[in-house]
């Protein structure tokens, strides 16, 4: 009878967890899609590698247009997102301190922009990004807040990632900066390989991280994301799905 109150007990105590609600960004089939209600992609991987195996915490994903995916996390409406520490996403949500992947920032312009290509020949920092017009999209809180007109950058913030290649190739703006991964996909996405380019000069590099609402029950497993992560990357499993999916090894 004691060792039935026990497991009673200990059952009672253990946090029961329901599922944990992801968002990710549509249109960035290899972070994370959804294929016959099956989540794949890297996003997907690590999620199923720590949350589910490690953490027992299963969880259900959605994507949305990114600045909807926030809004959604934002007012509790998911649970957590991966993405980039800015300003306002720490106002209503908190980030796991061990980053999961880091990624280049770089340079994109208009393929037929052959003067600011070379004004940017040799671009070594943000201020030589100062005399260009630079372009982002509603959502992108790392561009916002990094090249703001408070900053001193001339930056035009459109409602459609689309808009910045109709912004480029009309000479409206000059370039775009966008971490390498994120900014290929967006253009493979509406089909402008063939009229941008990528400067191959590595401006800066930005870590991503795994962001909990702060009104979510799941801020208890921060700590225990961490811990599984560190594990992780000492594995080869970490450094194979890095490869597998062009990931920078830093």
């Amino acid at each position: 009878m004691r060792k039935l109150f026990f497991i009673i007990f200990l059952l009672l105590t253990i946090p029961v967890f329901s599922e944990l609600r992801f968002v990710a960004p549509s249109g960035m089939d290899k972070f994370f899609r959804i294929e016959n209600g099956l989540f794949k992609g890297f996003y997907a991987e690590i999620l199923d590698k720590i949350l589910v195996e490690d953490l027992n915490v299963n969880y259900s994903a959605d994507v949305y247009p990114w600045l909807r995916a926030q809004t959604f996390v934002r007012n509790n409406l998911a649970d957590a997102m991966i993405t980039i520490v800015t300003p306002e996403r720490l106002g209503y949500s908190i980030n796991s301190k061990e980053p999961i992947f880091t990624l280049n920032l770089v340079v994109y312009l208009a393929a037929n922009n052959k003067d600011v290509y070379g004004k940017l020949s040799s671009i070594s920092s943000y201020n030589d990004l100062k005399e260009l017009k630079l372009v982002t999209y509603k959502g992108d809180g790392y561009g916002e807040s990094l090249f703001s007109k408070e900053n001193g950058f001339d930056l035009t913030v459109v409602y459609n990632p689309e808009s910045i290649f109709h912004m480029l190739l009309s000479g409206r703006s000059d370039a775009w900066v966008q971490a390498d991964l994120s900014g290929d996909a967006i253009i493979n996405l509406f089909d402008y390989s063939n009229h941008i380019v990528k400067l191959p000069e590595v401006l800066d590099s930005v870590n991503f991280y795994l962001f909990v609402s702060k009104q979510s029950k799941y801020l208890s497993i921060l700590d225990r994301f961490d811990e599984s992560l560190r594990k992780m990357k000492s594995t080869p499993f970490y450094s194979d799905l890095l490869s597998r999916y062009g990931v920078p090894i830093l």
